[in-house]
C-alpha cells in the first residue's frame, strides 16, 4: 500500500506547474486539491459500504426487540445523520481547495482571487458542525466565520492562505470532535446489537449449554470408564496365560460389567451429539449473526477513526501550504494521500470478507 501511495503522490507532484501572483513565483497548490478530492472520494466510498452493512441486518435493542428502520435510534439512521454532515463539509473542502488551485489559471485580479478563496472558505465554515461545542457553538461560529470573511482583504495568495489557515484548523478541529462524538454514540449502539442477538437466542443458548455441560461430564466418565475397562482386560490376559480358571471367570465377569458401563457412557455421548446436531442450524445462524454485527462494528468504527485521521492530515497539509509558499516548494500531501489509501484498503478488506 505504501508503494501505491508513493506512486499517487509522485503523480500529484508531477502535475504541479508554476504560476505567479504579485510578481512572485509561488508553488502550485493543485496537488493539495487533488489530494483533497482523493480523500473525499475515499470517505464517500467508506460511507456507502458502512451504511449498507448497518442497513442490511435486522437491528435490535438490548432486549432483543426489533428497532424499526424508521426509528431515529436505528444504527443506519444514526450513522447517516452524522456522516451526511461530514460529506457536506468535505464537499466544501473540495470546493475550497479548488478555489486555491484555480489561482493558477486565473486571469482575474488578485482581489478577485482573494474573494473567491474567502467565499469558499466561508462555505466550509458554514457547513462545519459547530453544535458539537454546545452552548459556545454560536460564538465560536461567529468568530471563525468572521475570520473566513476577512480573508478577502488579503490580495496576496501567501497572505490569504496564511489568514485562511486559522479558520481551516478550527473547522477541522470541530469536525474531528464531532466524529469522536459519533464514535462514542456508535460504540454502545453496536454493542447493543450484539447483546440483542444474544438475548434473541437465549433459549437456544441455554439448551445448548446444558447439553454441552452434560457431554463434558460424560466425556470425563468415558475416560475413567476406559481405564476401568482396560484394567480387567489386562488382568484377564495375564490370568489366561497362567490358566487360572477361577481367576479367569471372575475377570471375565468384571470385564463384561466394565464394557456394559462403557457402552452406557458411549451411548450417552452419542445421544448428546445427536441433540447438538438437531440445533446445529440454529447455532450456525446465531454465530453468523454475531460475526456479522462484530464485523460491522469493527468496520464502522475503523472507518470513522480513519476518516478522523484524514481530516487531521488535511488540516496539516493546509498548514504546510504557508511554508511551501515561503520556501517556494511543492506542498507536502503524501501523508494525506496515504490516509485516503488506507481508508480504501480498509474498504477492500471489508469487501473481501463479504
Amino acid at each position: 500500500m505504501r508503494r501505491r501511495a508513493g506512486e499517487l503522490v509522485t503523480g500529484l507532484l508531477l502535475s504541479a506547474i508554476g504560476f505567479f501572483t504579485s510578481g512572485c513565483q509561488t508553488p502550485n497548490v493543485k496537488p493539495f486539491h487533488d489530494a483533497t478530492v482523493t480523500m473525499h472520494s475515499a470517505v464517500r466510498q467508506a460511507y456507502n459500504i458502512t451504511w449498507s452493512r448497518l442497513d442490511s441486518y435486522e437491528a435490535i435493542d438490548k432486549s432483543g426487540a426489533k428497532i424499526t428502520r424508521s426509528s431515529t435510534n436505528h444504527p443506519a439512521i444514526r450513522f447517516t445523520n452524522g456522516w451526511t454532515t461530514w460529506l457536506l463539509v468535505m464537499e466544501s473542502m473540495v470546493s475550497y481547495s479548488e478555489s486555491l488551485a484555480n489561482v493558477v489559471n486565473s486571469g482575474e485580479s488578485s482581489k478577485a482571487n482573494a474573494k473567491a478563496i474567502s467565499d469558499q472558505l466561508t462555505k466550509l465554515v458554514e457547513t462545519t458542525p459547530w453544535s458539537v461545542y454546545g452552548e459556545a457553538a454560536k460564538s465560536i461560529f461567529q468568530e471563525v466565520h468572521g475570520l473566513a470573511v476577512s480573508v478577502a482583504q488579503y490580495h496576496s495568495l501567501a497572505k490569504a492562505i496564511g489568514k485562511a489557515d486559522k479558520p481551516v484548523q478550527r473547522a477541522a478541529a470541530a469536525i474531528i470532535k464531532d466524529m469522536e462524538s459519533l464514535e462514542m454514540m456508535l460504540t454502545p449502539l453496536l454493542d447493543d446489537q450484539t447483546l440483542g442477538i444474544v438475548t434473541k437466542y437465549n433459549n437456544h443458548r441455554a439448551y445448548q449449554n446444558e447439553v454441552l455441560f452434560h457431554r463434558t461430564e460424560f466425556e470425563k466418565q468415558a475416560l475413567l470408564q476406559r481405564k476401568q475397562t482396560d484394567q480387567p482386560r489386562l488382568k484377564l490376559l495375564a490370568a489366561s496365560a497362567s490358566t487360572n480358571a477361577p481367576e479367569i471367570d471372575k475377570l471375565t465377569k468384571d470385564l463384561e460389567n466394565a464394557e456394559r458401563a462403557q457402552k452406557i457412557v458411549d451411548e450417552a455421548l452419542a445421544e448428546c451429539d445427536a441433540l447438538l446436531a438437531r440445533v446445529a442450524d440454529t447455532q450456525a445462524a446465531f454465530q453468523a449473526e454475531v460475526k456479522d454485527v462484530k464485523e460491522t462494528r469493527t468496520a464502522a468504527l475503523e472507518l470513522v477513526r480513519s476518516t478522523r485521521e484524514a481530516i487531521r492530515l488535511w488540516a496539516a497539509a493546509h498548514n504546510d501550504l504557508q511554508a511551501a509558499i515561503a520556501g517556494n516548494r511543492q506542498p507536502n500531501v503524501s501523508l494525506l494521500v496515504s490516509s485516503a489509501l488506507e481508508i480504501r484498503e480498509t474498504i477492500r478488506k471489508i469487501k473481501d470478507h463479504e
